[in-house]
């Protein structure tokens, strides 16, 4: 049995140990640590405090496109509501989606109108091509550094520059030592 992937983190190394009591792994080529292009900076904040920097810096920076990534489906919908009602025009787009609603989404975030932000889990970690992402809010932190290279990889694309921030909890400590 062979198993061809992009990356290689727990859930699929789990995949190959279910199918394969020896699996043996042949890498062509490693992720860079962080895009060139990419300024990241990290923010420490209180849980309960990211709705209002997050609000903050998309006001204060005025970005073009903007993806923030959470590690939960279900917070898509809480954090998009929260921006919409504080006149952030947003979308979201998350595994509860079906694939149309997904392109329909998708569709909507790469036009160039009032809908510039774009929550998402990881569905739109990867795979996807959009021009213009010009800012990337980790508004939690990926669970590895691999999604971390993924995400932030949504920006600085075809040889522009881009902007990543992260906001960070005080129990984000030791993932953010992983990543960094």
């Amino acid at each position: 049995i062979c198993l061809f992937s992009a990356t290689l983190n727990f859930d699929v190394m789990n995949t190959v140990y279910q199918f394969g009591a020896n699996p043996v792994e042949i890498n062509i080529s490693r992720d860079q640590a962080k895009v060139d292009d990419v300024t990241d900076e990290i923010l420490h904040v209180g849980e309960r405090d990211k709705p209002q920097f997050l609000l903050s810096i998309i006001l204060r920076e005025k970005p073009r496109q903007t993806i923030i990534f959470s590690n939960y489906k279900n917070n898509v919908d809480r954090i998009s509501n929260f921006l919409n009602l504080n006149g952030v025009p947003t979308v979201g787009i998350s595994s509860l989606l079906t694939q149309s609603q997904r392109e329909r989404v998708l569709q909507q975030f790469k036009l160039e109108n009032e809908r510039n932000t774009l929550v998402a889990t990881d569905v739109a970690a990867r795979g996807l091509d959009i021009k213009g992402v010009d800012l990337v809010i980790n508004y939690d932190l990926p669970d590895d550094a691999e999604n971390y290279i993924h995400r932030i990889g949504r920006t600085a694309r075809a040889g522009s520059e881009g902007n990543a921030l992260c906001l960070i909890c005080p129990d984000d400590n030791a993932k953010w030592n992983a990543i960094n």
